[in-house]
């Protein structure tokens, strides 16, 4: 294909890895600006779909095509790394440059001896770190530094990580910086809010430790609030939560369908809720503190105003543009939040829009992928 000018194409030849299918717009902004794009999907192991392949060129998607991914985790890896391989091969051509973007140590093994039959660089984007690792996080995260000190572009998910892998300091230079996730203005801020009600949001993952039960207090506490809770859990959680919600006599008031949606759902889930929740409980002991939790950056481009426990670094940026407020992690401060928004939702969503210009994935993507730009 004839190469064009620069224009939109920042980019020329890159292949992503990871479980990227909505963290950070990541893959629909090098989609938009790259020539030739390959992305990898590997999904979490508890989720039922295939690894798969999708291959752009020019914004355009050329071929799609599911990956053999065996259920035994001693299996699982071996046979990823031998289809990531055979991927590169196939879709670089051995004198044309590209960079590799991933998260995981796995695509580092054996990289001097790929380099002698294809041109490429790698770029780690270090999006984990686990504070108290179980045997096997062990040997993941064991990887990590050592990669990490033999690698020329390293990125960080958080301040926090890139504070851990440089011995207490946090780089910012050309070839290592920290890139969170990036959000996606929003269609509309504009939506019509209950006089008589409000809705407060949640999706994602559903866990225990995600403070569902705190929110489920809230309806129980004060009958003019109501939920709608968008996700996935598994089913001993769900029966649990039914029950709470059925013994709590709030079912006309919380909507929990236990189940994936879409975006365009998401979208419209959105409209009518007052501010969405992100009540994880945080500490230096646990992962989520150095994370940059997802969820936050979904409710921003839905138009959201922000409610986030104490501890997670993304806080600092809320608090920061006032796009939300920053609680304990208990009834009366989450109480307080949800009313304070609502008394000036207007200051909020004036906030909300300076977060969202700030994480603009066009703006923020672009300044902090500029090496990989100016390498091609």
């Amino acid at each position: 294909m004839e190469r064009l000018g620069r224009g939109q194409w920042y980019y020329r030849n890159l292949l992503l890895l990871g479980s990227l299918l909505s963290a950070g717009n990541v893959v629909d902004y090098f989609i938009t600006h790259t020539e030739k794009l390959v992305v990898i999907y590997l999904l979490p192991r508890w989720d039922t779909r295939k690894n798969f392949v999708e291959i752009y060129e020019y914004g355009e998607l050329k071929k799609r095509y599911e990956l053999f991914s065996p259920k035994i985790i001693f299996f699982q890896y071996p046979v990823f790394f031998f289809q990531y391989v055979k991927t590169l091969f196939s879709c670089f051509h051995k004198n044309e440059h590209f960079f590799v973007i991933t998260y995981h140590p796995l695509l580092f093994f054996f990289k001097s001896i790929i380099r002698h039959f294809r041109s490429y660089d790698m770029v780690f984007w270090i999006a984990d770190y686990f504070p108290k690792p179980n045997f096997f996080l062990k040997l993941y995260q064991g990887c990590i530094p050592f990669f990490h000190r033999r690698n020329t572009y390293n990125i960080y998910l958080t301040d926090r990580i890139n504070k851990v892998m440089n011995k207490g300091v946090a780089k910012n230079s050309y070839t290592s910086r920290t890139i969170m996730w990036g959000v996606k203005a929003p269609k509309t801020y504009k939506k019509v809010l209950p006089k008589d009600s409000i809705t407060l949001f949640y999706h994602g993952v559903i866990r225990d430790e995600h403070g569902i039960e705190l929110l489920l207090d809230l309806p129980k506490n004060d009958r003019k609030i109501k939920l709608k809770i968008l996700g996935r859990c598994d089913d001993v959680l769900y029966k649990k939560y039914t029950e709470i919600i059925k013994n709590s006599k709030i079912t006309d008031r919380v909507y929990l369908p236990n189940r994936y949606v879409s975006l365009q759902e998401l979208e419209k889930e959105a409209k009518g809720c007052l501010a969405a929740a992100v009540l994880y409980k945080v500490s230096k002991n646990n992962f989520t503190f150095y994370a940059d939790p997802g969820k936050v950056k979904t409710y921003a481009q839905l138009g959201l105003p922000i409610i986030v426990t104490k501890g997670s670094e993304v806080g600092e940026y809320i608090q920061k543009y006032k796009a939300g407020e920053i609680i304990e992690r208990d009834l009366g401060s989450l109480t307080k939040a949800v009313y304070a928004i609502a008394d000036n939702y207007q200051s909020y969503i004036n906030g909300l829009k300076k977060f969202n210009n700030y994480f603009n994935i066009e703006k923020y993507y672009k300044r902090n992928f500029a090496f990989i730009e100016e390498k091609q």
